[in-house]
């Protein structure tokens, strides 16, 4: 046999593919929500608030992650380190006239503005389904 290489080979942390969600979401709660892996996919640890802004006419929100905060911005909350973020918004929502019955993940599209990055999501676009859990109900024990 020949000599074996990892060459090419990706380690594996299941800690890292625990949640793969690729979305923003807004809760019925009043908060917008950053995954795990959608902040560390777009490398926004170090960002500590974000500023959020809302197309009335195409019923879009747009939101630009910050270093510090800003006169009028959003402090990001949840865990140190590189974990999902989100924010309160209650405020946001009720000025915007947004009406969140439930917790709903949009898809999200990258834009730039001169040297500023925006995450805009569709409000009125088409959510995806989320997708059925794969693990199989398991009977009851029946009594003796």
């Amino acid at each position: 046999m020949g000599k074996f290489s990892l060459d090419g080979f990706v380690r594996f942390d299941s800690r890292q593919a625990s949640r793969t969600i690729d979305r923003i979401s807004i809760a019925r709660t009043g908060t917008i929500q950053f995954s795990t892996f959608f902040y560390r996919k777009n490398r926004l640890n170090g960002k500590s608030h974000v500023q959020l802004y809302f197309n009335s006419k195409d019923r879009q929100v747009a939101v630009r992650f910050l270093n510090s905060h800003e006169e009028g911005s959003c402090k990001l909350l949840g865990k140190k380190g590189p974990y999902g973020k989100y924010v309160s918004a209650r405020s946001f929502l009720a000025t915007n006239q947004i009406q969140v019955t439930s917790t709903t993940r949009y898809p999200y599209r990258k834009e730039t503005y001169g040297k500023d990055v925006f995450y805009v999501i569709d409000l009125d676009g088409p959510v995806p389904p989320r997708k059925a859990q794969g693990s199989k109900q398991i009977a009851s024990p029946k009594p003796l």
